[in-house]
């Protein structure tokens, strides 16, 4: 009987929504971002010197073009695998809204991403595509400091630290 009490209570805690503590959940997507960090880190550097040469050359090659199409293209797939890993992290209550408002920045950083390699790839990348890019990564930057994950800022940076590189094609 007692096992039987034990188990509903359970049951009725989970049922009324607990979930994790906000600071629970800070240390798991932070710890998201150690994990994830270097590699990104990694991808989006890559991507920022390729777009750099890119935008140093008179003309582009081919073999330039695809260069950093695939730089940035990687550099979005970063993203969105740690966009997906905290999608997958039990939410606090009372916080959805502002996870959302994470979750849209980030998958709008990396669908940017995605879109400034488009741009490279055809050989026409444009100043919007460039933009938009800076504006997510802005967004993300906002996101990540309103939640206080100072992990994940490290990596992505404040939103004053968001500078305002040259799109390529400029």
């Amino acid at each position: 009987m007692s096992a039987a009490v034990g188990i509903l209570a359970f049951i009725l805690t989970r049922c009324e929504g607990q979930g994790p503590s906000f600071d629970d959940w800070k240390a798991q997507a932070d710890a998201v971002c150690e994990k994830e960090g270097p590699n990104a880190g990694t991808h989006f550097q890559n991507a920022s010197i390729a777009v750099d040469e890119l935008n140093a050359s008179d003309t582009w090659t081919e073999e330039q073009l695809n260069t950093t199409a695939t730089e940035l293209t990687d550099a979005g797939v970063a993203m969105r695998r740690i966009v997906g890993s905290w999608r997958a992290l039990e939410r606090p209550d009372g916080r959805g809204e502002d996870i959302d408002k994470l979750l849209q920045a980030g998958t709008a950083a990396s669908g940017a991403y995605y879109d400034v390699a488009d741009g490279v790839f055809a050989g026409a990348p444009t100043e919007e595509q460039g933009t938009k890019l800076i504006e997510t990564a802005h967004n993300l930057a906002v996101q990540i400091s309103d939640l206080g994950l100072k992990e994940c800022q490290y990596w992505f940076g404040s939103p004053e630290d968001i500078s305002s590189p040259v799109p390529p094609g400029s």
